[in-house]
């Protein structure tokens, strides 16, 4: 192409959340707070000889996005994109360092608040998995312990169903280490459990 491109934002949503390594929930989150207005407004950092080539250099980089804002809730997300949105200058996308750094901005005591707040089950889980897959994964699930029984409520269907299949065995210890009277752990939707 020998002229700036920009990818299409359907076909990059589409992938990504065919991506084993993108949470539903953390997609969901940063795709509507700040990646899809700065797909919309910028164009990407590469070129490339193909639309499909674009398509996925575009996802690629979309990913470290996605990992790296992961951390940061919806409001702070719409902040800081738009103190960045304001400031930018360039053509091309805005650095995740000018994302993180704007974010950090908005949350300067967030991580002391978060971590005195924290379940003893949620710090178990973190440190066994990574607080970053814990916080993509778990952030968003409600976790209620009845008797022997423990179920973590998730948005959505897909969360759930990857949470069991990779981490059933780690969420149950860490629930154990918060309610050592637990012998099962369930996966389920919030609203499934509402209904």
């Amino acid at each position: 192409m020998s002229k700036p491109a920009k990818p299409n934002p359907s076909s990059v949503l589409t992938l990504l959340s065919e991506r084993e390594t993108v949470s539903p929930v953390t997609l969901d989150r940063v795709w509507t707070a700040v990646l899809l207005k700065m797909m919309l407004l910028y164009y990407p950092p590469h070129r490339a000889d193909s639309e499909d080539e674009l398509l996925e250099l575009s996802v690629i980089a979309l990913e470290d996005y996605l990992d790296d804002l992961a951390e940061f809730d919806r409001m702070t997300l719409q902040a800081a994109w738009r103190e960045v949105r304001r400031a930018h200058r360039g053509q091309g996308w805005p650095t995740i360092a000018a994302i993180r750094d704007a974010c950090l901005a908005h949350t300067p005591r967030r991580r002391e608040q978060e971590q005195e707040g924290l379940p003893e089950w949620y710090r178990q889980l973190a440190s066994r998995i990574g607080a970053t897959p814990a916080r993509s994964w778990f952030g968003e699930a409600v976790l209620r312990v009845s008797g022997r029984q423990a179920t973590f409520m998730f948005p959505s269907k897909a969360s759930a169903d990857w949470c069991k299949g990779r981490y059933a065995h780690e969420a149950l210890t860490a629930v154990q280490s918060d309610h050592p009277e637990v012998t099962e752990l369930l996966f389920m939707v919030k609203a499934a459990v509402a209904a």
